[in-house]
């Protein structure tokens, strides 16, 4: 399990109702689907944040981070995935993902982690591209847990 305290990182300041509504929320689906995980791998170790809130000079000194990134608003999560375990499983599991209304940034986008978020992006699809340079690359290539190394 995530706790809030371990999704804020001790970036407190500044925040306001909402953002800890956001912050609770995005916990608590994270969880969820964290325990949708651990039905098929009952082994697996708890999931650690890599990336939970980010005030804007964090987020700013981010190299590649999207100047308006959902972390910014307690509407995303990174997760560690160095192995690809996660990412493989989340592949295979989409509707877990609608089920929770949760997004997934194309985790071969995401070499170490995965990516989700609380909010649909701006191209309303369940796993989406962060960038144009990216759906250049994976233009024709669909995801599935096979295409994640």
């Amino acid at each position: 399990m995530i706790s809030v305290d371990q999704y804020l990182m001790g970036r407190t300041d500044g925040m306001t109702e909402a953002l800890w509504a956001n912050a609770r929320n995005m916990v608590l689906r994270a969880n969820q689907l964290f325990a949708h995980y651990q039905m098929d791998n009952p082994t697996a170790a708890v999931w650690r944040v890599s990336s939970g809130r980010r005030t804007p000079d964090i987020n700013a000194s981010i190299p590649g981070a999207a100047p308006q990134s959902n972390h910014l608003q307690c509407n995303a999560l990174d997760i560690v995935d160095r192995d690809r375990r996660i990412a493989r499983w989340v592949a295979a599991n989409l509707h877990d993902l609608a089920d929770l209304d949760l997004w997934l940034e194309d985790p071969r986008c995401t070499p170490t982690w995965v990516h989700i978020q609380q909010v649909p992006p701006r191209s309303g699809l369940r796993v989406f591209i962060p960038s144009a340079d990216w759906a250049r690359r994976l233009q024709g290539r669909p995801l599935t847990a096979g295409s994640i190394r």
